[in-house]
């Protein structure tokens, strides 16, 4: 069962998510809710821990084996949910990742089912430096990998108007 709780207050999830770089580029995944790009990633399962959820997402999304380098940041995200009377409240892992076979350097497009729905991943690479201008979300990663920065807890708190 993923940890993804919803009750009339908004919503909890807790997330594990993945970067994978190759020289000047990530690999990231067509977003499918606004025009922009995401982290390789899924849901925690409960009693899962979350380095365990980003290689079984990798295998699931990507169809590739991967090993963890180091934890980038645990990000705090707290954000309203569309119809602006909830919010959600969104706990993420952000891991460095290696591939442990050598992936194309163009587009892939991948399929996998989950929780019975079948989904399609688009991937590209982005070169790191114009992460921002692509909207990769979130937007302050990429410059976290390229100064080999590591912040073990950011706060992404998006509910001043609510």
């Amino acid at each position: 069962m993923d940890i993804d709780i919803k009750c009339d207050e908004g919503r909890f999830k807790l997330r594990s998510c993945g970067a994978i770089v190759s020289g000047d580029y990530m690999l990231v995944d067509k977003a499918r809710n606004f025009d922009g790009f995401v982290y390789l990633g899924g849901h925690v399962a409960l009693g899962e821990n979350s380095k365990d959820t980003i290689i079984r997402e990798s295998r699931e999304e990507l169809q590739v084996e991967v090993e963890i380098e180091k934890l980038i940041c645990i990000n705090e995200n707290i954000y309203p949910i569309s119809n602006g009377e909830s919010v959600a409240h969104e706990v993420s892992f952000y891991y460095l990742l290696k591939p442990t076979t050598e992936l194309p350097l163009q587009d892939i497009t991948t399929t996998e089912v989950d929780n019975g729905v079948e989904i399609t991943h688009h991937y590209s690479w982005v070169k790191l430096a114009e992460a921002r201008e692509k909207n990769v979300r979130p937007s302050w990663l990429a410059e976290m990998i390229l100064t080999g920065t590591e912040n073990y807890y950011h706060l992404s708190d998006q509910t001043e108007k609510l």
